[in-house]
């Protein structure tokens, strides 16, 4: 008897605690996720300042003189071909979107394995997709009229896999600007400004069709 109510007690004792857990987790679950979200923007807009860096040493005198010629991807990935920057594994990472976007995408995957083992990739701008990597940079019909000022240089993509998606799941949109400055365009700015539906459509960052004006000089 005794033996049979000190399993009944155990059992409803560990019902107990899985439920405790299970509010716990109801409660600080979506806190987390959102604080590490955040975390992944942060180290995006990080990425893109590191970027503004390595286009001011790409046109220095020292090394190719000008910004480069072609546009979206390719202006991007340019610093590596040129060979501006190291070819790391920490400086590949910088090419693409910090979090699941990343890390999810077999192509990043494939990639980072070829670095990681010290095999060349992107040696010829000509051989380069979109898939490269996960930022939208100036257009080459625009590049000549580039300037330090107001004027978008980097935007995350919202490519997923070939097709539209979130870079962060929140809705956010890293910006890089002319003058170095990275700034978060919020989903809330989005709906505000743009009359943008909300994370049902994912929001063009890049092209004659994207909503925002800066974007529009932006290419894949």
């Amino acid at each position: 008897m005794n033996a049979k109510r000190n399993a009944g007690f155990t059992l409803i004792e560990l019902l107990i605690v899985v439920g405790i857990i299970g509010l716990l987790a109801a409660t600080f679950l979506p806190d987390l996720l959102a604080g590490r979200e955040q975390a992944y923007i942060a180290a995006d807009s990080k990425n893109m300042s590191q970027h503004y860096q390595w286009f001011e040493i790409y046109k220095s005198p020292t090394k190719v003189g000008h910004m480069p010629t072609d546009g979206g991807h390719k202006f991007v990935l340019d610093l590596w071909v040129k060979k501006v920057i190291e070819p790391s594994v920490e400086n590949f990472d910088r090419f693409f979107t910090p979090g699941p976007t990343r890390d999810e995408d077999p192509h990043y995957i494939e990639l980072r394995k070829q670095v990681d083992r010290g095999e060349k990739i992107w040696t010829d701008l000509r051989q380069l997709t979109p898939d490269d990597t996960h930022y939208a940079a100036r257009a080459k019909e625009f590049i000549a009229g580039m300037s330090k000022g107001d004027e978008a240089w980097i935007a995350n993509d919202n490519e997923s896999r070939g097709g539209p998606g979130w870079a962060f799941n929140g809705g956010t949109v890293n910006v890089l600007y002319g003058n170095g400055n990275v700034r978060p365009l919020s989903l809330q700015t989005m709906m505000e400004e743009f009359q943008w539906q909300g994370l049902e459509e994912v929001f063009k960052t890049w092209g004659p069709d994207s909503p925002h004006p800066a974007l529009k000089k932006l290419d894949h």
